[in-house]
């Protein structure tokens, strides 16, 4: 993959965390304006939510942004297969996340159980996360491997 292809699947990647942690954020606001939980618990619940996705979200706004002023030699970035993991992973992990969260919308269950079950499965899933983010953009900043 050549570096204009690696920058935009950081990008889209970038934009699926994006969509997922608006998504995430969205449950609460929505119990709050639906008057099922006061301000200091949403506001708390928005903060847990923002903590769990800061380090994704964080360091892919990170790279995005640090590689559009320095661009990367032809021919270096991950292959398109990490890419597709990337996004794979990226997306059940949001999925099963948000899943947790979005369950106070539908089940009579408090929002701060909803938020201790999102980051706790966010937090048992990192472990999955987070060595499919290190490749991805460690492997983004290498030449390619030459073939022998």
């Amino acid at each position: 993959m050549n570096a204009p292809g690696a920058r935009r699947g950081a990008l889209e990647l970038a934009v699926v965390w994006l969509i997922a942690f608006a998504a995430s954020l969205a449950v609460p606001i929505a119990v709050l304006l639906r008057n099922e939980v006061t301000q200091p618990t949403a506001v708390a619940g928005l903060e847990s939510i923002a903590s769990l996705y800061a380090p994704y979200v964080g360091g892919l706004l990170a790279y995005v942004f640090a590689k559009r002023k320095a661009p990367a030699p032809k021919g270096s970035g991950p292959p398109r297969s990490a890419l597709f993991i990337a996004f794979a992973i990226s997306v059940l992990w949001s999925l099963a996340v948000w899943t947790m969260l979005a369950r106070v919308l539908w089940e009579p269950i408090p929002l701060s159980d909803a938020i201790k079950a999102a980051t706790e499965l966010g937090g048992k899933l990192s472990w999955l996360m987070a060595p499919v983010m290190g490749y991805y953009f460690a492997v983004g900043d290498s030449p390619a491997p030459s073939k022998r």
